[in-house]
């Protein structure tokens, strides 16, 4: 019998490669406002079901660079 914990860790894994490649794209898209614009992009504020992830604020900060906040 698996534990939560370990289930978590499966669900982790398989989304991973998906969660990278978008925050990969959200930062081109951030490079490109940035550098149009001439504005930072400063903090990022993640809303919806997936943002309750547990860990994705952790995960995603590094990826993009900036602080990820939980927003309701």
């Amino acid at each position: 019998m698996t534990t939560a914990a370990e289930r978590l860790e499966e669900v982790k894994e398989c989304v991973m490669p998906v969660i990278d490649d978008l925050s990969n794209e959200v930062r081109l898209c951030f490079d490109y406002f940035e550098n149009q614009f001439e504005h930072t992009v400063d903090e990022i504020y993640l809303s919806g079901g997936t943002a309750l992830m547990p860990g994705i604020t952790e995960v995603l900060a590094p990826v993009m660079e900036k602080p990820v906040h939980l927003w309701s």
